[in-house]
């Protein structure tokens, strides 16, 4: 009986950590999903506005936190030139 118990708690103790594990993977795979989008969306603003960009811009985009890419795409509607858009 008791090992029985055990057993069961085991069990439901295992799927319990799959269920929060595919959830916390879930949550992160969404939180990279709106970083790519963020991402795609500021490059294709940059590329409308002012053409080509530089390799070391992606890949300053690319490194940066949301936040700042939120604060670059704002800059990058009135910004005179793909410079001064990365100016703060």
């Amino acid at each position: 009986m008791l090992a029985e118990r055990v057993e069961e708690w085991t069990k439901n103790w295992k799927l319990q950590g799959l269920q929060e594990g595919r959830q916390e993977g879930r949550l992160e795979g969404r939180q990279e999903g709106r970083l790519e989008g963020r991402q795609e969306s500021f490059m294709r603003l940059l590329n409308k506005r002012f053409g080509p960009v530089p390799h070391d811009v992606v890949q300053r985009v690319t490194n940066a936190p949301p936040e700042q890419i939120t604060l670059w795409f704002d800059q990058a509607i009135d910004a005179p030139s793909l410079d001064k858009v990365f100016d703060n």
